[in-house]
């Protein structure tokens, strides 16, 4: 691979550890020292897969992809001296894939390698780097904020959380108002997927930097718009509601940012691109 490309570090970073997923902290080193242990997941530069689980009593380990992505349905993992079960995969496709572990048959999540939401569940995720695709990857530019809002619904009666991203040198310019771009996300997943899936900080750093988008404020929010009585249906539920009656007034509130419609956008993946284009034909 191109440029050292996989060895970056969004590539391997999780909500779940504060070290990177190729090291590991000592807890009796009264210094905190980081080692290297083996690998949950690693990028070979002639881009290959490692991927590793550590079940020391376990018979058997089979990591679990989609076929027409990873290029396998079950794969067996081999196991060594160590309690270590490893594979190297070849042809496995750039770009994002989920996929899950069997540990002598029961489904396992593998905390070695990055983990988000998706599939409605926690669920591990790997990303194979691309050498003409940077866009995503954590550079050496100024680096904006993610900030985890939570904020009541009028709509669902329950309380609501979304994650901002405010770009660099938010907040300096008391008197500018910034425009805002409201994401959503696919089905299965939540708004935490644009932050642990979609990189969309990174990408928003990088763009901004290289002047490829105006500074903006970005929303992620979550999708479903269950109510109480359980009368909904998360595809568009009441989802349109709660961004217009709840989410917006509330961002419009905290946050220096334009309340005209030029200064609003929306977008989505998958279930999501649907919620985005009812929601701005609807309003």
């Amino acid at each position: 691979m191109k440029k050292e490309i996989y060895k970056n570090q969004a590539l391997y970073s999780q909500v779940l550890r504060y070290a990177p997923l190729s090291a590991m902290p000592n807890p009796r080193d009264p210094k905190n020292s980081i080692r290297e242990p083996r690998r949950g997941f690693r990028l070979l530069p002639n881009g290959d897969v490692e991927l590793a689980f550590f079940a020391p009593n376990a018979k058997t380990v089979e990591v679990v992809g989609n076929p027409a992505t990873m290029g396998f349905d079950r794969c067996p993992m081999k196991k060594d001296d160590e309690g270590y079960f490893t594979a190297t995969i070849s042809g496995i496709k750039p770009g994002f894939h989920y996929h899950h572990y069997l540990v002598d048959g029961v489904r396992a999540i593998n905390p070695m390698v990055p983990i988000g939401y998706g599939s409605f569940t926690p669920i591990n995720f790997i990303e194979v780097a691309d050498d003409e695709c940077d866009f995503y990857m954590l550079k050496d530019v100024p680096h904006g904020e993610i900030r985890m809002e939570i904020y009541p619904s009028s709509v669902t009666g329950r309380t609501r959380a979304c994650y901002v991203y405010t770009p660099p040198g938010y907040g300096k310019d008391g008197n500018r108002k910034y425009p805002v771009l409201y994401v959503q996300h696919g089905v299965g997943e939540n708004e935490t997927g644009w932050v642990w899936q979609g990189k969309m900080h990174h990408i928003m750093d990088n763009l901004i930097a290289e002047g490829g988008c105006e500074e903006m404020l970005v929303v992620a929010n979550t999708g479903y718009a269950f109510t109480e009585d359980g009368k909904d249906d998360y595809l568009p539920g009441e989802f349109d509601r709660v961004l217009i009656e709840d989410c917006i007034p509330f961002i419009e509130s905290k946050y220096s940012v334009r309340s005209d419609r030029k200064g609003r956008a929306i977008a989505g993946l998958s279930m999501g691109s649907v919620q985005a284009a009812r929601t701005a034909v609807l309003q």
